[in-house]
């Protein structure tokens, strides 16, 4: 009986994996299209990244970005067990993630304050422009909300954009799809 019971329960979490899996690809797709043709588009006109809707105004992020931080170099002997937050490039995930790493979450607030440039808040999106994680996870590009505050290691980049030109949000969900990432590798 209790194998029964468990053979049942393991046959629920396949077919509940295989959906979540099947409406993960229908995001995918759905997001692709909203990205590139919007809703209700009629006249389209052909750009470098394909047809998009002739109302759209083609802008380059260097057109959009208000404000730009790079993150500071910091060295071993640079990070302490509690402190000041410190956010690194592998730490920005897709799907507007950003998940702080165990290892080396913190410098002192000494180091922060000396490396005010690098220091973002809740306001900025962050970004990396490196192929690569530490765990060999593509995030070349990957952008996302910054929910709270950190001092931006190396290879972290924080900013903001002029939201009467661009919705961050429209960036975000951008950044994940399927053609934003084949342009960024």
């Amino acid at each position: 009986e209790i194998a029964s019971i468990l053979s049942t329960v393991d046959d629920a979490i396949q077919r509940t994996d295989e959906i979540i899996e099947k409406t993960r690809q229908l995001k995918k797709g759905l997001m692709q299209q909203l990205l590139t043709k919007g809703i209700g588009h009629t006249c389209f006109r052909n750009t470098v990244l394909g047809k998009m809707p002739e109302e759209w105004q083609f802008k380059t992020l260097g057109e959009v970005i208000a404000d730009l931080k790079g993150g500071a170099a910091l060295e071993p002997e640079d990070f302490t067990e509690q402190g000041f937050p410190v956010l690194h490039k592998g730490d920005i995930k897709s799907d507007d993630v950003l998940e702080i790493g165990k290892a080396n979450p913190y410098c002192s607030k000494e180091f922060a304050n000396s490396h005010r440039s690098s220091i973002i808040d809740d306001s900025f999106l962050v970004t990396t422009l490196r192929e690569r994680s530490w765990d060999g996870i593509d995030i070349i590009g990957t952008i996302a909300h910054s929910n709270g505050t950190f001092l931006l290691a190396q290879g972290a980049y924080g900013f903001h954009v002029d939201e009467q030109e661009v919705d961050s949000r429209y960036l975000v969900h951008l950044s994940n799809s399927g053609l934003y990432r084949r342009l960024m590798r």
